[in-house]
C-alpha cells in the first residue's frame, strides 16, 4: 500500500500534464495563455514518468490513504495488546507457582466438599421430580373431584331453582331498598350542608342560623350553634328566605336541567334581604329563571345586582277595562336598556 501511494505521488505531475493538454486542446484559451501552459507542461515533464501506471481516481486515492491510516492504528493496538498480554502471562506464571505450592490436603478437602454438594444436588433433583409427579397426580384427583362437585351443584340448582329465584329476588329488593335509603341520606346531608352555607350568606344577622338539618322524614330543623331553634320564631321574611334557600339547593343538587318561575318572590322581604335574596339565591338557582315581581318587590339596587344576568324584560299593565298590555324592555315605569 505504501508503494502504491508513492507511485500515486509520482504520477501526480503526469496527471496535471494531461489536464493541461486537455485544456489546450479545448481551444478556449488565448494564444499567449497556451504558450504559458506549454512552458508549465515542459517543466512538469522533467520530473514525471512517461506513462501513468495506476491512473486511479481521487476517491480511490483517498481510499488507499484511509487503508494506510487504519493499518498504522491497528499496528499501535497490536503493540499495546502484545504488551498487555506479556503482563498477563507473567501474572499467570506467578499464580501457577502459588497453586503448585498449595497444600494437597486443602485441595482434597475442597474436592470432597464439591463432590458432596453434587451428590446432594442430585438427591434434591430426584426429590423434586418425585414431588412433581405427586402434584400431578393430586391435580388429576382434584379435577375429578371438582367435576363431581360441579355436577352435584347443577343437580341441586335444578331442584331448588324456584326457591333460589325467590331468595335472589328478595335479596335484590333488600339491596335496592338499602341503596335507596343510603342515597336519600347522602342527598339530604348534601342539601343540608349547601343550604346552611346559602342561608348564612343570605341572612342579615350573622350566625343567626349556624346549621340546618333535613331528616329522613323530611322534617327541617335549624340550629344556632348547638341550640335548636323553633322555625315559628322566624319572621315572615326569614321564613320566606329559608324556604327559597331549601328549594334553590334542591334544584341545584338535582341532575335535571329545569327552569324556575318565581311569582311575587320578595313580597315579605325588606330592602336589604330583598337584595340578598335576588343576588345569593334567585339568579343562581337554575340555568333559566322567570321572575314575576310586583313593583314593590324590586328596586334600583336589585336591578343593578342582577342586570348582567337578565336576558329580556317585560312589564304587564292591567287596565280598568279588564285588558292587559305588555311592554317589552321596560321595568315598570322605567326603560330597560340592555
Amino acid at each position: 500500500i505504501k508503494k502504491c501511494i508513492d507511485q500515486l505521488k509520482a504520477e501526480a505531475p503526469q496527471k496535471h500534464i494531461q489536464n493541461l493538454n486537455n485544456l489546450i486542446n479545448s481551444s478556449i484559451l488565448e494564444k499567449k495563455d497556451e504558450e504559458k501552459l506549454r512552458d508549465i507542461i515542459k517543466a512538469l515533464s522533467q520530473n514525471s514518468h512517461e506513462e501513468i501506471l495506476l491512473d486511479l481516481s481521487k476517491l480511490e486515492e483517498e481510499q488507499f490513504n484511509r487503508y494506510l491510516k487504519e493499518i498504522v492504528e491497528a499496528q499501535k493496538v497490536y503493540v499495546s495488546l502484545k504488551h498487555n498480554n506479556s503482563s498477563d502471562l507473567n501474572l499467570l506464571r506467578k499464580l501457577k507457582n502459588k497453586v503448585a505450592v498449595t497444600q494437597t490436603d486443602e485441595m482434597n478437602e475442597l474436592y470432597n466438599k464439591i463432590s458432596d454438594e453434587l451428590v446432594n444436588r442430585d438427591q434434591i433433583i430426584q426429590q423434586i421430580e418425585l414431588s412433581n409427579n405427586q402434584i400431578s397426580l393430586l391435580n388429576d384427583n382434584l379435577e375429578m373431584l371438582s367435576n363431581e362437585v360441579d355436577e352435584l351443584k347443577r343437580i341441586v340448582f335444578e331442584q331448588t331453582k324456584e326457591n333460589d329465584s325467590f331468595v335472589l329476588a328478595k335479596k335484590y329488593q333488600e339491596i335496592c331498598q338499602e341503596y335507596y335509603e343510603n342515597e336519600i341520606e347522602r342527598t339530604l346531608k348534601l342539601i343540608s350542608e349547601k343550604c346552611t352555607k346559602l342561608i348564612r350568606n343570605t341572612y342579615r344577622k350573622e350566625n343567626y342560623i349556624t346549621r340546618l338539618e333535613i331528616s329522613k322524614d323530611f322534617n327541617v330543623n335549624i340550629f344556632k350553634n348547638k341550640e335548636k331553634k323553633n322555625i315559628s320564631q322566624l319572621s315572615a321574611g326569614e321564613k320566606q328566605l329559608l324556604v327559597a334557600a331549601i328549594m334553590s339547593t334542591i334544584i341545584k343538587t338535582s341532575p335535571r336541567n329545569i327552569f324556575v318561575i318565581f311569582d311575587t318572590p320578595a313580597g315579605r322581604l325588606d330592602g336589604e334581604h330583598m337584595v340578598r335574596f335576588y343576588k345569593n339565591i334567585m339568579i343562581d338557582t337554575a340555568s333559566q329563571i322567570i321572575i314575576m315581581p310586583t313593583s314593590n318587590e324590586i328596586n334600583e339596587e336589585v336591578i343593578n345586582s342582577i342586570y348582567s344576568c337578565v336576558s329580556d324584560c317585560y312589564t304587564i299593565n292591567y287596565n280598568e277595562e279588564g285588558y292587559s298590555r305588555i311592554h317589552k324592555n321596560r321595568i315598570f315605569d322605567k326603560e330597560w336598556i340592555k
